[in-house]
């Protein structure tokens, strides 16, 4: 059960892991901090296994819309389980994440408490009762 995460926020980040360590059973936590190493990262690894990413909108280098362009255009949008997870609640971004392929919009909780509910709920669904596409790769 592999979750990347990618956001440069480092207080973000580390309420996240403090979520991780009381979900059961616990995720493999990949951190990842813009949208270059988000692609570097689906170069070096391909499509193989079940990941779940989740993916901030604003970063330095490259932001997660403009990651998520470069995954559409590579046709890979469809692969990959990418969820945008951000502090932005605006319209605007929301229709922009989908329209890139995004298969889900959060806002994220500012309390532990509440980020653990929500990656309790989220790794049950996705590891659990979703069926990961297979790709060629593997």
């Amino acid at each position: 059960m592999d979750i990347v995460l990618v956001d440069d926020d480092t207080d973000d980040v580390y309420l996240f892991t403090t979520a991780c360590e009381y979900i059961t059973p616990k995720p493999n936590l990949i951190v990842l901090q813009n949208g270059e190493q988000l692609l570097e990262y689906i170069d070096t690894h391909g499509l193989k296994g079940d990941k779940l990413y989740l993916v901030d909108l604003n970063m330095p280098k490259m932001g997660g819309l403009e990651a998520l362009k470069h995954i559409k255009q590579r046709g890979l949008v469809n692969k990959l389980c990418i969820i945008s997870y951000t502090t932005s609640s605006q319209p605007s971004d929301i229709e922009h994440a989908f329209s890139l392929g995004a298969k889900s919009y959060i806002t994220k909780p500012s309390k532990v408490v509440d980020l653990i509910e929500l990656l309790e709920v989220l790794t049950k669904y996705w590891f659990t009762y979703n069926h990961f596409a297979r790709s060629n790769n593997e």
